[in-house]
């Protein structure tokens, strides 16, 4: 009898989603269930181990700093554990970017495709699989975004500013570009309408907090001249696009194409949604903007700043696909997922 009724309920499960899949070619992913939560993990598992098996990953470049140093010789290059590390923090991220929408609605309705949005993005970039400082940059700064979107509606929140200035603080250790994106954040301040003498006063201080204390144990332990010179090595710029190869430089391009279409329907249909909607995608947006004009900037640390941009990257294309289920959606949705899978086959291969 209880056999009888898994069956039943497997057919049913099989026959429904085969029923959405025929209403739209991805609409069946949005609503928000475990089934769509596991296949997504699975894809994402799958691409990781097809990595791992042809052990073409680029190796993560090493840093100057003292802790990405230590990361590299705990874990050699092209190691299970790295990868498994790896998968396991990208799912983090991607279940950190489905709660945020929960959170704080940039998307006006319930969607799944945050989350399987950044594993696509993530899983098909070979360069990104393995553990990595990268990573762990990604999730401060999305808990720095976190911070930033639960400040609209505020009337002072001052915990709020200071703890993002001591979270991207804390980022610019693992990734000393985090520190450019300051502004942007102050820039986000203003657009919820949170800024203010006390908001901005809070989170300098946060961000400073961090290098005074480190700047303070260097010098008491007559070290500062080596923290000089790590602080000069770690602000290394290089402007250009030549400087990226054409796998990353394809990749990024795709990004912000597909980027460029979600933020012009955002615009074209703001008056639809809410204002705290509206503001949140602005915040969103704009913060797209600085981590792709960081990467063009200083390309040497691309592994850094293109898991950030796909982090915002996969918010934009949320909220365009959870929004706008018409036919040329579909044809754009069809035209990314095989732009992603091309791209991870092309690495591998080449």
């Amino acid at each position: 009898m209880c056999l009888n009724h898994f069956i039943f309920a497997s057919q049913f499960t099989v026959n429904s989603s085969l029923l959405a899949m025929k209403k739209s070619s991805y609409s069946w992913l949005i609503q928000p269930k475990f089934n769509r939560f596991l296949l997504t993990s699975l894809l994402g598992l799958a691409l990781w181990a097809g990595a791992f098996l042809w052990q073409l990953t680029a190796v993560y470049p090493a840093s100057e700093s003292a802790f990405p140093q230590s990361l590299q010789n705990i874990l050699p290059a092209q190691s299970a554990i790295s990868y498994v590390l790896g998968f396991l923090c990208v799912l983090t991220i991607s279940f950190m970017l489905f709660e945020v929408n929960e959170k704080f609605s940039f998307i006006s309705r319930r969607s799944t495709l945050p989350f399987f949005f950044f594993m696509l993005l993530v899983s098909t970039n070979v360069q990104l699989l393995e553990f990595s400082v990268a990573q762990l940059g990604a999730i401060i700064l999305l808990l720095a975004t976190r911070k930033l979107l639960a400040m609209q509606g505020k009337r002072m929140p001052v915990g709020e500013a200071y703890a993002i200035g001591l979270l991207l603080s804390t980022g610019a250790v693992l990734n000393a570009e985090m520190l450019f994106l300051m502004p942007f954040f102050w820039l986000g301040f203003w657009i919820f309408n949170s800024l203010n003498l006390r908001t901005f006063l809070a989170s300098l201080i946060g961000f400073v907090l961090l290098f005074a204390l480190v700047a303070a144990v260097m010098f008491l332990s007559d070290n500062m001249p080596v923290f000089i010179a790590a602080v000069k090595e770690n602000f290394r710029f290089s402007f250009g696009l030549v400087q990226l190869d054409i796998v990353s430089l394809v990749y990024l391009s795709g990004l912000c194409v597909f980027a460029l279409l979600a933020i012009i329907y955002a615009a074209n249909h703001s008056f639809k949604e809410k204002i705290n909607v509206t503001r949140s995608l602005n915040v969103i947006t704009m913060l797209f903007i600085a981590c792709s004009m960081l990467l063009v900037i200083n390309p040497l640390q691309k592994n850094d700043l293109l898991i950030c941009t796909a982090l915002f990257a996969s918010m934009l294309y949320a909220h365009y696909f959870s929004l706008h289920e018409s036919r040329l959606a579909q044809v754009l949705f069809c035209i990314l997922t095989a732009w992603c899978l091309g791209h991870y086959c092309v690495a591998l291969l080449g």
